[in-house]
C-alpha cells in the first residue's frame, strides 16, 4: 500500500515537473540573432504550450522578434503578456520600457528599466542587461549614456563575454565615434577570436564609414570582416546580408543579388529576410521585382513596412494612383511615432506629380521635421525642375533651328523659281511653289513647337521658382545664391515683379554685386512692356540703386565688362527720365537730361544710345 502511494506521488512529482520545466531558450536567442525571425518564434510558440517556469522569458523573445519585424503593437502585447504571467519579470519590463522610449515616454520607461535593473543585481544575468542596454540606446543622449553605465558594468563583471564589446560597439556608433565602437569590437575579437557576430558588426561598421567617407577603403574592409565571418561559419546568413549590401553600394549587382538569396535561403524565407530582399531589390532599381517579391509575401501576411514600400515601389513605376492608396494605407496603421523622413518625402513627391503642391509642401515639412538634414529636399526638388526647363528650352531652340533652317529652304524654292523663269523654264518653275509651300507649312509646325516648348519651360520654371522659395525659408545660413536662384527661376517664369523683389532682397546681402542689377533692368523692361494703364518708369528706382553704390566712384575704377556698362545704362535712364519725367512725350526737360548726359561723357563720351537726346536737345538750344 505504502509502495502504491509514493509511486502515485511520484507520478504527480514527474506530471508537476514536466509542466512546469524551465526551457532553455539559448538555441532560440542563437536563431535570433541569426536573423531567423520565423523559425525561433516557431519554437518559442511551440514551448507556451508545456506551460514552463520562464514563460516571460518566451513571451519577451517573441516580443522582441516582433519587434524586429517592426510590429509594434504586437511586441507590446507581448510584453504585456509576459508580466502577467510574472509581475516582475525582468525581460519583459526591459521590453516594455523599450517600448515607451521608442514611444518618446521617458517618465514611463525609467521606473521599469530601473526596476529590471535592479532585480537584475544579484543574478547578474546578461540577457536582461542587454534588453535594458538595447532599450535605453533607442532613446536620446542621456538613455545612450545609461546604456553606457550597463554595459561597462556588464563588461566590468564578465570581462572574457565578448557581447558587452559588441554593444559598446553599438554606443560608441550612436554617439558618432567610429573609431572607438571599431576599438571595442577588435576587444571582443581578442577576447572570442571565433565570435562570428563581431565580425558583421565590424562589416556593418565599415559600411557605414564607407557611407560617410566614399572612400574604398572601408568597403574593402567591410568585405573582408564579411568573409571572415563566412571563413567561420558558412551559413551565417547576417554576413551574406552584409556582403550583398556592400556588393550593393558598389553595383555589382549580380554578386549582390545572389548574396541577398543566400540570405533568405538560410533563415529558411524568413519574413523579415524576404522584406529585407524586396527592399533590396528596391535599391537595386528592380522594382517591378521588389513589387512581385511583396506580392508574394503578402499570401503570407502584410506589415506596416511592406505597405511602405509598396508604395514607393509603385511610385518608381509611375503608377502614382496605387502608390498613394497604399501609403495612405501605410500611414493609417502605422503610428506617427515610428514613421520615418522618406515615408513623407515620397508621400509628397506623389502629391506634388498629381499638382497637388500645397499638400506636398505639408509632407516635405513633415520629412523635414523628423530629419533636419532633409531641409534640403526643397532645394533638390528646385535643381531638378531647373533640369527640365532647360530639356525644353533645348526642345524650343532645335525647333526654332529647325523652322529657320525650313525657312531657308523654303527661300532657296522661291530663288530656284525665279531662276528657272528668267530661263523660261516654266515647267521646271511651277514645281519649285508647292516645295516653298511646303517648307513654309513645315517652318510654321516648328515655330508652334518653339512656343510650345517655351511655354513648357516657364511653367517648369515657375514650379522651380516655388520650392527655391521653399528652399530659401528653410535654408541656414542663407546665401546669395538663395537668392539669385530664386529670382533667376521667377524671371525665366515671366514673373517679373516678383523676380525684382528678390533681387532686391539679394541686393541686400552684398549692394556692390552687379548681377541683380542687371536683371532688373531686363525685369524693368518687360514690366514697362506690359504695363498700358500708366507711364511709370519701372528702371527708374533700378537706375537709382545702381547710382547709390557706384555713382560717386572714379569711372576709371569701375570694372569694364560688367559695373560700367550698368552704371552708363542707369544714367542713360536717369536722362530719358529727366527729359520726359512725366511720359507724355510733350514736356521735354533737356536742361535737366543734359545735366545726367554730362556724367555719360564723363566715362565715355561716344555712348551711343544717348545719341538722339543730344541731338535733339542741340536743336532746342539753338
Amino acid at each position: 500500500m505504502l509502495k502504491r502511494v509514493l509511486t502515485c506521488l511520484a507520478a504527480i512529482v514527474l506530471l508537476f515537473e514536466g509542466v512546469y520545466a524551465q526551457v532553455d531558450l539559448s538555441g532560440d536567442i542563437a536563431l535570433i540573432r541569426e536573423e531567423k525571425l520565423d523559425e525561433a518564434e516557431q519554437k518559442l510558440k511551440g514551448y507556451l504550450g508545456q506551460k514552463p517556469k520562464n514563460a516571460d522569458e518566451i513571451y519577451y523573445y517573441l516580443g522582441l522578434i516582433k519587434y524586429q519585424q517592426e510590429n509594434y503593437d504586437e511586441a507590446r502585447k507581448l510584453f504585456d503578456l509576459g508580466i502577467g504571467v510574472k509581475s516582475r519579470s525582468q525581460l519583459c519590463m526591459a521590453g516594455k520600457g523599450r517600448m515607451f522610449i521608442k514611444d518618446g515616454k521617458l517618465a514611463d520607461a525609467y521606473p521599469l528599466l530601473q526596476a529590471a535593473d535592479l532585480a537584475n543585481a544579484k543574478e547578474k544575468n546578461s540577457e536582461v542587461y542587454i534588453a535594458i542596454a538595447e532599450a535605453y540606446l533607442e532613446g536620446g543622449p542621456a538613455e545612450i549614456g545609461e546604456a553606457k553605465k550597463i554595459l561597462y558594468g556588464m563588461r566590468d563583471s564578465d570581462p572574457e563575454n565578448p557581447i558587452p564589446y559588441i554593444y559598446l560597439g553599438t554606443y560608441y556608433k550612436k554617439q558618432g565615434v567610429p573609431e572607438l565602437a571599431l576599438e571595442e569590437l577588435e576587444k571582443a575579437i581578442q577576447k572570442a577570436p571565433t565570435y562570428v557576430p563581431a565580425y558583421v558588426f565590424l562589416a556593418e561598421l565599415k559600411y557605414d564609414e564607407g557611407m560617410l567617407s566614399k572612400q574604398p577603403e572601408p568597403f574593402n574592409a567591410g568585405f573582408r570582416y564579411a568573409q571572415k565571418a563566412l571563413d567561420l561559419n558558412a551559413n551565417y546568413a547576417p554576413a551574406y546580408r552584409i556582403r550583398g549590401e556592400l556588393y550593393l553600394l558598389l553595383k555589382e549587382f549580380v554578386k549582390a543579388k545572389e548574396d541577398y538569396r543566400k540570405y533568405v535561403s538560410l533563415t529558411q524565407n524568413d519574413l523579415k529576410a524576404r522584406i529585407r530582399y524586396a527592399s533590396f531589390l528596391f535599391l537595386s532599381e528592380e522594382y517591378a521585382e521588389a513589387l512581385n517579391e511583396l506580392q508574394a509575401i503578402e499570401k503570407d501576411t502584410v506589415t506596416n513596412v511592406m505597405y511602405r514600400l509598396k508604395g514607393m515601389s509603385l511610385n518608381k513605376l509611375g503608377r502614382t494612383q496605387e502608390a498613394r492608396a497604399a501609403l495612405d494605407t501605410y500611414f493609417t496603421k502605422q503610428p506617427e511615432t515610428y514613421t520615418i523622413a522618406l515615408d513623407y518625402e515620397v508621400y509628397g513627391d506623389i502629391l506634388r506629380n498629381q499638382g497637388d503642391f500645397d499638400k506636398a509642401d505639408e509632407y516635405y515639412q513633415k520629412a523635414i521635421l523628423k530629419n533636419t538634414d532633409r531641409a534640403s529636399i526643397f532645394e533638390e526638388i528646385a535643381v531638378k525642375y531647373n533640369a527640365a526647363a532647360k530639356e525644353a528650352e533645348a526642345a524650343a531652340k532645335a525647333a526654332d533651328k529647325s523652322r529657320i533652317a525650313a525657312l531657308k529652304q523654303a527661300q532657296a524654292h522661291v530663288d530656284a523659281y525665279n531662276q528657272y523663269v528668267r530661263d523660261k523654264n516654266n515647267d521646271a518653275a511651277l514645281a519649285e511653289l508647292p516645295k516653298r509651300d511646303e517648307q513654309i507649312a513645315l517652318a510654321d509646325q516648328f515655330k508652334a513647337e518653339k512656343e510650345k516648348q517655351e511655354g513648357i519651360a516657364a511653367g517648369i520654371y515657375a514650379n522651380e521658382s516655388h520650392y527655391r522659395r521653399k528652399a530659401l525659408d528653410v535654408a541656414e545660413p542663407v546665401s546669395m545664391k538663395h537668392y539669385t536662384d530664386l529670382a533667376f527661376s521667377q524671371y525665366r517664369s515671366k514673373q517679373y515683379e516678383a523676380a525684382n523683389k528678390t533681387y532686391i532682397e539679394a541686393s541686400a546681402l552684398k549692394a556692390d554685386y552687379a548681377v541683380p542689377y542687371q536683371y532688373r533692368f531686363q525685369c524693368a523692361y518687360y514690366m514697362e512692356q506690359a504695363d498700358t494703364t500708366s507711364n511709370s518708369w519701372f528702371a527708374k528706382p533700378v537706375a537709382e540703386d545702381v547710382l547709390k553704390v557706384w555713382g560717386s566712384a572714379d569711372p576709371s575704377t569701375l570694372d569694364a565688362k560688367v559695373v560700367r556698362p550698368l552704371v552708363l545704362t542707369a544714367l542713360e535712364v536717369m536722362a530719358n527720365y529727366a527729359l520726359d519725367a512725366d511720359g507724355d512725350g510733350q514736356n521735354f526737360d533737356c536742361a535737366a537730361s543734359l545735366q545726367w548726359i554730362a556724367k555719360i561723357d564723363a566715362i565715355d563720351p561716344a555712348y551711343a544710345r544717348i545719341k538722339n537726346i543730344k541731338d535733339y536737345c542741340s536743336e532746342q538750344n539753338r
